[in-house]
């Protein structure tokens, strides 16, 4: 499905930053089973995602700057 885009952008974290997300998060549905599913399955999603082509962005960065550099590279014809 994603050779139906030109481009895909992939917002890539750390596994020390996910933790510290994951122990934020106080939703029921966000139980420690589902926070160890989301924990095992993030090295894998990311590099399925980086092979297939994705454009990896620092998750870390402010809002602005990521929306900069999103921004610029749609700007960019042929890419």
């Amino acid at each position: 499905m994603l050779d139906l885009f030109e481009r895909v952008f992939l917002l890539t974290i750390g596994a020390d930053e996910q933790d510290a997300r994951l122990a934020r998060a106080t939703s029921p549905q966000r139980t420690e089973g589902i926070k160890q599913q989301i924990r095992d399955g993030r090295s894998v999603f990311q590099a399925t995602m980086l092979e297939a082509g994705a454009v990896p962005l620092d998750a870390g960065a402010s809002p602005a700057s990521l929306a900069d550099t999103v921004l610029a590279m749609a700007a960019r014809p042929g890419h």
